[in-house]
């Protein structure tokens, strides 16, 4: 069945436009816009600046970097360092007696040490307890039958093989997807010796996790134990770098001479190039041995040298780039004082936000490794590991000058403490045998005894008594 169609009402006939190919541009759908000065729009060139893809660092670029960049060693050392070299406190004074020599005897802070040094390089590493229990490595610990622990193994992550390890499979497992037997290859003079080693006989470290929407993206050994601290400031790294190397290049060019020959185009365009190195040899010759350049009448010789007056300022910007992309503060990751505005009590500021930060990877990845530990100890000692508690020593020491001004606010607060009680004493309102108990001197305190009354006398006609030495006036 034909369509019907409209039919058209008498009268003019419609008139057509002219097609047009008007297409408003909405370059985004959200921020902020202005039409007249071209912000949102496609002129404007802030809205092309997107962050391409992350490069990663493989094992042999981070074993690189940290043999031969100083930086990138520093920073790997100087956050492990931090986090061990105030160690812990045992609170309990029998569990300390006991448990600190064989942490001595182990050498468990330099074991740390190495394993958070490993963890921050790698992404990850172990630490293999050597407990005596009469089982192989490769079957669980026995911790009731721990008759002593011999020895710590630090182990970094490229010597396990994550691809071979024995993962826990099973959904009801509370230790779903963790492995439960680490193959570990070890090197010895030369031979590589495999073996699989049981998680209940290691203190595993992990650095910071990856997102899982990069798994795709990196190996497998990122995604279980983490990524290395150098990836996130990985560009910052390498600008910094770059920028010293260009400076090193710049200072080689740093003064430069500039010749003038009269008649050198038309020199080189007749193939002269053997009169100009003719030339030029009898000129350093000369140079050489007279200290000055013998030079003809056309000639003309100048020296130039590149301004640095900027420098100095470019890589103090790189370098407070890097200071703020690993949270350490300029003056403990390259050893000087910060400059610029509000720099004298920054440093210290700087210091103690650092310092928090450092406390905060003790609590969260370091006080379970040192409780594994310190647990296992304390049943060789056949004390309950719960009833230890450890705490981490402040990294915050005070200068002398400090101390003094700590001691001196103590002794006036107790100066004013004591005033206080003495003048309750006098006014009878606080004991004073008390109050020398509490200070410690209760032996050495005497009741206050009143003095005697004067001798009297009694008047024969009056029977009044007055004081000797009046006669009743």
């Amino acid at each position: 069945m034909p369509e019907e169609t409209e039919k058209r009402k008498p009268g003019r006939p419609r008139k057509v436009l002219p097609a047009t190919n008007i297409v408003t541009e909405v370059f985004h759908e959200d921020g902020w816009d202005n039409m007249i000065i071209g912000l949102g729009q496609a002129q404007d060139r802030s809205q092309y600046t997107t962050y391409g893809n992350a490069v990663f660092l493989d094992d042999a670029t981070l074993s690189q970097l940290y043999l031969g960049e100083g930086l990138a060693s520093r920073i790997v050392n100087v956050v492990a360092d931090d986090s061990t070299r105030e160690w812990i406190s045992l609170e309990d004074e029998y569990a300390d007696e006991q448990i600190t020599p064989d942490l001595e005897r182990l050498n468990a802070e330099e074991a740390l040490n190495t394993a958070v040094r490993w963890r921050r390089l790698y992404g990850g590493s172990l630490i293999l307890i050597g407990a005596l229990d009469g089982r192989s490595v490769d079957q669980p610990l026995a911790e009731d039958k721990i008759r002593a622990i011999e020895y710590l193994k630090v182990i970094d992550r490229t010597c396990v093989d994550i691809t071979s390890s024995i993962y826990d499979t099973s959904l009801s497992s509370p230790t779903f997807g963790k492995i439960l037997q680490y193959k570990v290859r070890y090197t010895v003079n030369r031979e590589q010796y495999d073996m699989f080693i049981h998680y209940t006989r290691v203190i595993e470290l992990k650095n910071d996790q990856i997102p899982t929407t990069s798994y795709s993206s990196v190996p497998d050994y990122t995604k279980y134990w983490g990524m290395s601290s150098l990836q996130p400031i990985n560009s910052a790294l390498r600008d910094l770098g770059g920028i010293n190397t260009s400076i090193v290049n710049i200072l080689y060019g740093y003064c430069s001479g500039t010749y003038k020959f009269k008649g050198l185009a038309q020199l080189l365009a007749a193939g002269g190039e053997e009169k100009l190195s003719k030339r030029l040899r009898a000129l350093e010759m000369s140079t050489s041995v007279l200290n000055a350049r013998v030079l003809d009448v056309d000639e003309q010789f100048t020296r130039e040298y590149t301004s640095l007056a900027s420098l100095p300022e470019i890589v103090d910007r790189f370098m407070l780039n890097l200071s703020g992309s690993t949270g350490i503060p300029v003056s403990r990751l390259y050893g000087k004082t910060p400059s610029g505005l509000n720099a004298q009590g920054g440093s210290e500021q700087d210091n103690r936000i650092y310092y928090d930060l450092i406390e905060a990877d003790q609590r969260n990845k370091l006080m379970p490794a040192i409780r594994r530990l310190v647990g296992l100890i304390a049943r060789t000692k056949k004390i309950a590991p719960e009833d230890i508690s450890i705490t981490f020593n402040s990294l915050y020491q005070m200068s002398e000058e400090e101390k003094a001004k700590v001691d001196y606010q103590i002794a006036q607060t107790a100066k004013i403490y004591h005033d206080i009680n003495m003048a309750l004493v006098e006014a009878g309102i606080r004991d004073g045998q008390e109050y020398a108990k509490e200070l410690g001197y209760e032996d050495e305190y005497t009741e206050p005894v009143d003095d005697p009354p004067p001798p009297t006398t009694t008047m024969p006609m009056t029977g009044k008594t007055v004081p000797n030495g009046t006669n009743g006036k």
